[in-house]
């Protein structure tokens, strides 16, 4: 009864390993790995590649390499709640009419026009300056934007503003 079950594994073994030979190329990136016909590169040498074409620095000079500066996902967050449906937030914001100017589609004109976030931690810990717009149901543009503490955007907030 045992080697009926050990001979059974090995023709089960021996069928995947047939499928797999028949199906997978070896991986483009020389690193020896198999993938599945149609693909060009594993993810390991996908990853190494992508790494590779990135550029070494910033444009704007606020971030190291590898490293994402917190007004980079101030920005980013704002154009996505504002453009991509997809974005949880999208429905206070984009689908409410608010956008983003086309200049502030790009990072360092947005840098430019709204200046570094003031100084300041609160007492948990978090940034104290926040992003906000004065007209609550404008887009974000220049002159439309400040930094205000959490205490004053809560008091410009689509719920209390009427």
């Amino acid at each position: 009864m045992r080697g009926v079950i050990v001979s059974e594994l090995e023709k089960s073994r021996v069928r995947s390993e047939r499928y797999r030979l028949r199906h997978t190329v070896p991986c483009q990136g020389g690193c020896g790995a198999r993938i599945y016909k149609g693909g060009k590169r594993c993810k390991g040498c996908h990853r190494k590649v992508r790494v590779a074409e990135m550029p070494t620095r910033l444009r704007h000079g606020y971030a190291r390499k590898g490293a994402v500066h917190p007004l980079h996902v101030i920005w980013r967050d704002m154009l996505g709640r504002c453009e991509n449906p997809k974005n949880p937030r999208y429905p206070r914001y984009g689908a409410r009419g608010i956008g983003v100017c086309k200049r502030w589609h790009t990072f360092e004109k947005w840098l430019e026009d709204v200046g570094p976030r003031p100084p300041g931690k609160h007492p948990s810990g978090r940034a104290l300056y926040s992003i906000d717009r004065e007209d609550n149901d404008g887009d974000y543009r220049p002159g439309n934007v400040r930094w205000v503490t959490s205490k004053q955007q809560a008091a410009n907030s689509s719920r209390w503003a009427r």
